[in-house]
C-alpha cells in the first residue's frame, strides 16, 4: 500500500508494484478494502468511492468477496483471455473509466471485502508506462449498532442489586 499525495487527481491509495514509480494500482495488482469490522459494529447508511488518476483510457473494476485473500488472475499482457477470480463476484460489480464518485452501499450489503484493480492491459508487465489508477476518496456514513446485554448480564445485575440492598439494610440496622 502506498499513500500518494501529489495534488489534483494524483491523490489516493496505490501500491508499490507500479513499475513507472507512480505508486498506483496497475493491471497485475489489486487492493482489497476490508469492511468486516465496520459492518460488524455499524449500520452503514451511505458509502461512496472515487477512483482517481483515471486518464488516457485507463479503467477500473471492482469485485466483491466475503473471504480475505481472494485471487484475481488476468491474461498475460499481449495475450487474450478471460479474467478469473476466487472472489464471490467473479464478474465485476462495477467497471468504469471516469473519476466520478459512486455509491458502494449496495455492494456492502452483500460483500465484506471489495477489490479494486486496473483493467487496461499493458503491452508488458515490465513496461514503465503501465496504465494505473488510485483509490481516491472513500466516504462512509454510519451509526453505531446498539448493543443489547446478554441475558446472563441481566442476572448479574439483579444479583448485584440484591446484594447492595441486603448490605444497605445491614448498615441501617447498626
Amino acid at each position: 500500500m502506498y499513500g500518494k499525495n501529489s495534488g489534483g487527481d494524483e491523490n489516493g491509495i496505490g501500491t508499490t508494484l507500479d513499475n513507472s514509480g507512480q505508486h498506483e494500482i496497475v493491471y497485475a495488482d489489486y487492493v482489497q478494502l476490508d469492511f468486516s469490522n465496520v459492518l460488524k459494529n455499524y449500520n452503514i447508511t451511505s458509502a461512496s468511492l472515487q477512483i482517481n488518476s483515471d486518464t488516457n483510457g485507463e479503467s477500473y473494476a471492482i469485485y466483491g468477496t466475503n473471504t480475505a485473500g481472494g485471487v484475481l488472475t488476468k491474461p498475460t499482457p499481449g495475450t487474450t483471455g478471460t479474467v478469473t477470480s476466487t472472489f464471490a463476484s467473479s464478474t465485476p460489480l462495477k467497471t468504469g473509466n471516469t473519476e466520478s464518485t459512486f455509491s458502494i452501499l449496495s455492494y456492502l450489503q452483500n460483500y465484506k471485502i471489495l477489490a479494486v484493480t486496473e483493467t487496461l492491459q499493458p503491452s508488458s508487465l515490465t513496461c514503465t508506462s503501465q496504465p494505473n489508477i488510485l483509490i481516491g476518496t472513500l466516504t462512509i456514513e454510519a451509526t453505531l449498532k446498539s448493543t443489547v446485554p446478554e441475558p446472563g448480564t441481566f442476572g448479574w445485575i439483579a444479583c448485584s442489586l440484591a446484594g447492595l440492598s441486603i448490605f444497605s439494610r445491614k448498615l441501617r440496622r447498626r
